[in-house]
């Protein structure tokens, strides 16, 4: 069902949201918004765009990694690994907090790619 709005409506609409959001949660309006949930929102006349390069670098810089060098492949792909019983211990939290990191990125990514999908189906209808 396509509904078509005034921008009386719009208005009224938002302003409704914005109370029953106060009623619910602690906030205030503070200008446009520029960061939510991990994401940098950019508003623009072309549209709203959302990014995660901050979170990126952010986890960069956690892992101490901002200066790595960027590779397609991290590894040789005929690299055979095996044990290495004299080497150094490796701390497993920080491995397993360094790939949820990079799950939820990808997670993040996966579902901005289809909602920016939705919209676009949406806006050709």
């Amino acid at each position: 069902m396509l509904m078509i709005l005034s921008l009386v409506q719009i208005i009224t609409l938002c302003e409704d949201f914005v109370v029953a959001m106060h009623g619910e949660f602690e906030m205030s309006m503070m200008g446009k918004l520029t960061y939510f949930l991990g994401l940098q929102v950019k508003q623009l006349e072309q549209g709203t765009f959302l990014s995660q390069s901050k979170y990126c670098f952010d986890q960069l810089k956690k892992f101490k990694m901002e200066h790595c060098k960027e590779v397609a492949t991290p590894i040789s792909t005929n690299f055979l690994m095996d044990s290495d019983e004299a080497g150094q211990q490796v701390d497993s939290t920080k491995y397993r907090r360094l790939i949820g990191s990079l799950l939820y990125l990808q997670q993040v990514g996966q579902t901005l790619n289809s909602v920016y999908a939705c919209v676009q189906d949406s806006n050709q209808i």
